[in-house]
């Protein structure tokens, strides 16, 4: 069932007054999602990679998902390790969750 806020982040960046690209802003989009245990396999095979994925979230349509690097829920903000599509559902693997203060 998707019952839990998901915020979906990507940054948006421009250039200074050096010529500098710098993180001008960030684009967020809220969706709905179903949170899931990692599987065992999953969290073994990241673990080998050096990443530790703590969550797995899916989605009801891939489309909604647009290459962003970073996800926030309940709280807590990630980075996205990999994505799964199966059928129209897109599979989210999450980890390095920190807890943000304006959540």
């Amino acid at each position: 069932m998707y019952d839990t806020p998901l915020t979906l982040e990507r940054p948006v960046y421009g250039k200074n007054g050096n010529g500098d690209m710098i993180n001008t802003a960030t684009v967020r989009k809220n969706v709905m999602c179903a949170v899931r245990s990692v599987r065992q396999s999953e969290f073994y095979q990241s673990a080998a990679a050096g990443f530790k994925p703590e969550l797995m979230v899916q989605i009801a349509d891939y489309r909604d998902y647009q290459g962003e690097k970073t996800a926030v829920v309940d709280g807590v903000r990630y980075k996205i390790l990999r994505t799964y599509k199966k059928n129209t559902v897109l599979e989210i693997v999450l980890y390095g969750g920190v807890i943000i203060a304006d959540a």
